[in-house]
């Protein structure tokens, strides 16, 4: 449902799903903690944010499903509300985002995204 997509070794986490992407919210389990992903479509922009509920995730890249007619001309992204660097790369509906560095997201931590 979530179309949710893990390599741990890599870094890599991402979430292309397929049903009721406009408003969407599920659970996902990394090796070493478990969390929750919700995004939000708006007009000419997608929201989405991880938080890891228990444990520990690494992250360095992570890909996203843009909605039709959305290009990722900007991206930004914010570590507990701490803005850090990323670049985007889009292909066809699928955008990766790229952390100019890991970042490893322990309980109660939160990744946001925004592309539009």
């Amino acid at each position: 449902m979530c179309g949710f997509e893990y390599d741990g070794p890599k870094q890599h986490i991402g979430f292309p799903p397929r049903m009721s992407e406009s408003d969407f919210s599920a659970a996902f389990v990394a090796a070493e903690g478990w969390g929750t992903f919700s995004q939000q479509i708006r007009p000419s922009m997608l929201q989405a944010s991880i938080e890891i509920k228990w444990g520990r995730a690494p992250f360095r890249t992570i890909a996203l499903q843009l909605p039709e007619g959305l290009a990722a001309n900007k991206v930004l992204a914010a570590w507990n509300k701490n803005k850090i660097p990323a670049h985007a790369d889009a292909a066809d509906r699928r955008v990766m985002i790229a952390l100019d560095s890991p970042v490893e997201l322990k309980s109660g931590d939160v990744i946001q995204l925004t592309v539009g």
